[in-house]
């Protein structure tokens, strides 16, 4: 099997260790932000998708207010107001150039700053002023074990921060802990149901040109990394939206050659509905429209998940069948998905350092 099947077989390890080492990894820090006014998470495509997915969270367990943003948005569009605040920084690899100068702007400014790498020393290291590590080895490929990781640390971090400044409780604790034990006691379940959808479909994904991947609420980041994924290793020209977004001019672009992914909620009524009437609109102009989700209709194009209906999983449950893609299709169309299209392209064009 390819590297990065092998990469998504290591998640519930990896997820396992930080789950099982939280106290560990983030007691210190977590009581040393603990009167933080507010939080925000900086990092490039994966790492961006990842503070997107689990914002939220974040604010439900500090009860701050919480802000993902790409490291140049914040850089030109971002001001630092005085007071105490806490900006994350994730870069897997820790040689993102601009994530590197977000947190040292924020450390300028008398913000504790944290980095969140795979790397120690790496320049992002050094930037912050303290360090968080990503127990997932290396990752030559698309990122996957380094996207789901990502997200729990972020999500793992917020609850001792709240558990420390009195929003979170000891309840909360048990209750997402016994939420991603059982996500990670499903995953052997939930890859062989990708699998399985994948090769009923294998046909028609091979022919992918198209592509269009939709999402909304917790799933919007989804959307964003899944599409992401298949732009990196399947190579297929391919956008990323939010599903209204989607539904206010995208589908003009419609042919038969346009093939839409749809993450589809279990319990969200409205959203859940007008997915189904969409795939009804749609289907004179594209037969290719799939959809991920928790309920089986009998459509072998669309893949039902054991999911399990909590907001916080979502975005560990919906990205599973975009990430066994990436997995199994780029051998079958001759892709070697480890392949560098343009050797040193982050240090020629100053997007990584040399670190």
């Amino acid at each position: 099997m390819s590297e990065l099947y092998q990469n998504i077989m290591g998640e519930p390890e990896v997820l396992t260790d930080v789950l099982n080492n939280r106290k560990k990894y983030f007691g210190a820090l977590a009581e040393k932000y603990k009167d933080a006014e507010r939080i925000y998470v900086v990092g490039s495509g994966t790492s961006f998708h990842c503070g997107l997915s689990v914002r939220r969270f974040m604010e439900q367990l500090t009860g701050l207010e919480v802000t993902a943003a790409y490291p140049s948005v914040f850089m030109e569009g971002t001001v630092l107001h005085a007071g105490k605040a806490l900006c994350v920084g994730i870069s897997q690899s820790g040689r993102s150039a601009v994530t590197v100068k977000a947190l040292e702007r924020c450390r300028k400014a008398g913000y504790y700053t944290a980095a969140v790498s795979s790397n120690n020393p790496s320049a992002i290291a050094e930037a912050a002023e303290d360090f968080i590590p990503l127990i997932v080895g290396i990752e030559r490929s698309a990122s996957t074990k380094g996207y789901v990781t990502s997200m729990l640390t972020l999500i793992l971090l917020a609850l001792e921060i709240g558990l420390r400044n009195g929003n979170a409780s000891e309840e909360d604790e048990k209750r997402i802990v016994a939420l991603f034990e059982r996500h990670i006691a499903k995953f052997p379940e939930m890859v062989k149901i990708c699998e399985d959808w994948i090769a009923r479909n294998e046909a028609d994904f091979l022919k992918m040109v198209r592509v269009s991947v939709m999402g909304y609420e917790a799933n919007y980041g989804t959307a964003l990394e899944g599409a992401l994924k298949l732009l990196e290793a399947v190579r297929v020209m391919v956008a990323g939206y939010d599903f209204e977004e989607w539904l206010h001019g995208a589908y003009n672009a419609l042919s038969e050659e346009s093939f839409l992914f749809i993450c589809r909620h279990t319990g969200h009524g409205q959203y859940a509905e007008r997915v189904g009437k969409l795939q009804r609109i749609v289907s004179p102009f594209t037969p290719h429209v799939y959809v991920i989700g928790g309920e089986d209709d009998g459509d072998p194009r669309n893949v039902c998940l054991p999911v399990s209906g909590e907001e916080i999983l979502a975005p560990f449950e919906y990205i599973l069948p975009f990430q066994m893609m990436i997995a199994l299709l780029p051998e079958k169309k001759g892709i070697n998905a480890d392949r560098v299209l343009i050797p040193n392209f982050h240090t020629e064009v100053g997007s990584k350092s040399v670190q």
